[in-house]
């Protein structure tokens, strides 16, 4: 399998094993994500790149995160995440990102853009989330594969965002409290698969 892209990733960005993929886990997820994908979990493990800025992960450990979201009807694979805890994920064929802090998933291309994503969409030097990781990397300094950095307080508790309001957290633990107070403060009729339902006449 040619990880060109992978690799572009790599000397671009740096990149740092944090954890092996189980082997049974990626017999299990194949045919459901990317060939790419089940190769570089199967050369280079779980690795982070960017100073911590993305994450490459194992969909079991985002399993019941976005359930408590989205449901069991909508079971997404989480095959990275950035320093922020967006979550990058594929449901039933498209590529996803989902925005925790607002409780919604915007959907993006099809698989066949994967490889084009991992060298230069998960990492995007001229954006906004890069900076803002950039930021928060001087402000507070590295994290670990267990944390993110986080907004104290939220965004759906009056939260705005700022660096000033943002701490390095545990990532599962503010995640799933993420999912019990954004869900509920969601407006009603919004679908959380970033349109909105067309009203009756």
């Amino acid at each position: 399998m040619d990880l060109i892209d992978y690799e572009i990733l790599c000397e671009e960005h740096g990149h740092e094993q944090y954890a092996e993929m189980p082997a049974q886990l990626m017999e299990k997820y194949a045919g459901q994500v990317p060939a790419e994908l089940l190769a570089i979990w199967a050369q280079y493990g779980l690795t982070s790149h960017g100073q911590g800025e993305v994450w490459f992960t194992n969909p079991e450990d985002y399993t019941e995160i976005v359930q408590a979201f989205f449901g069991p009807e909508r079971p997404f694979l989480v095959f990275a995440r950035t320093s922020f805890g967006h979550l990058k994920a594929i449901l039933r064929g498209p590529l996803y990102t989902i925005l925790p802090q607002i409780a919604l998933a915007k959907r993006g291309n099809d698989l066949s853009v994967f490889p084009t994503l991992v060298s230069s969409g998960l990492i995007s030097p001229w954006s906004a989330a890069h900076a803002e990781h950039q930021q928060a990397l001087r402000a507070l300094g590295p994290i670990t594969s267990e944390q993110m950095y986080g907004y104290v307080p939220m965004l759906a508790l009056g939260g705005e965002g700022t660096l000033e309001e943002t701490q390095v957290v545990r990532v599962h633990e503010y995640l799933r409290l993420v999912a019990q107070v954004a869900t509920q403060a969601v407006r009603e009729g919004w679908d959380p698969l970033g349109t909105r339902p067309t009203s009756e006449p």
